[in-house]
């Protein structure tokens, strides 16, 4: 699949992928069972519209390095913040929650975004980094192709909660808005006009019925 793509450096793109992948990262919030990200401060990975480097440069590094590898999977994961998930056995754990198979690369807003086909799952024994082999930590861990099948396999036998997730986190920001909490997907998202860029493709928009 050839890449579509605004950079100054379409050139270092590569022009087909492979079936591999690597994991990234984000802030789980402590208030969820479910695995969301800490929307008052963070706005990645922006499930949303299926991309992980939408709206901030928070993931800048990770995701610009992603673009330019062939890689075919961004393998989302984060560290469970919650008291109750799993009856507790899940907090400080952590896991592979999902992933965005890529379709492409752009810059829309001048930083990298790798947008895809996302797929979100719960929290679950079976993809905790122990249990996958993967050494406790935040930095990146690179799948081969036949470890990045079997973790595929993995994940797509669970059930795909990314409405879900995205019904959480509008639910809890209003939560968090009437203590006075900021919520940053809302602050930041619109474009300088105030407009969605990526309306017919925002999951937040389409479940709260706008246009």
């Amino acid at each position: 699949m050839k890449q579509n793509t605004k950079s100054e450096c379409a050139g270092c793109l590569p022009q087909s992928y492979t079936d591999t992948g690597r994991t990234q990262s984000f802030v789980h919030y402590a208030g969820s069972e479910l695995p969301v990200r800490d929307f008052r401060t963070r706005t990645e990975p922006h499930i949303e519209v299926g991309a992980a480097g939408y709206v901030r440069k928070e993931m800048q590094a990770a995701v610009r390095s992603f673009c330019r590898s062939s890689e075919r999977y961004l393998f989302l994961t984060t560290r469970c913040r919650n008291r109750s998930a799993g009856r507790g056995r899940f907090l400080g754990k952590r896991f592979v929650v999902g992933y965005i198979a890529r379709l492409m690369c752009i810059r829309p807003r001048g930083h990298w975004t790798v947008f895809g086909t996302i797929r979100i799952v719960p929290f679950d024994a079976r993809l905790e980094f122990g249990r996958l082999g993967i050494r406790n930590g935040r930095g990146t861990v690179r799948f081969d192709r036949s470890r990045t099948l079997k973790l595929l396999k993995s994940i797509n036998a669970l059930t795909d909660i990314r409405e879900r997730c995205v019904k959480e986190m509008v639910a809890l920001e209003r939560v968090e808005s009437k203590k006075g909490v900021g919520v940053a997907a809302e602050r930041e998202c619109l474009d300088k006009k105030g407009k969605c860029e990526l309306k017919d493709r925002c999951l937040r928009r389409k479940l709260a019925g706008r246009r």
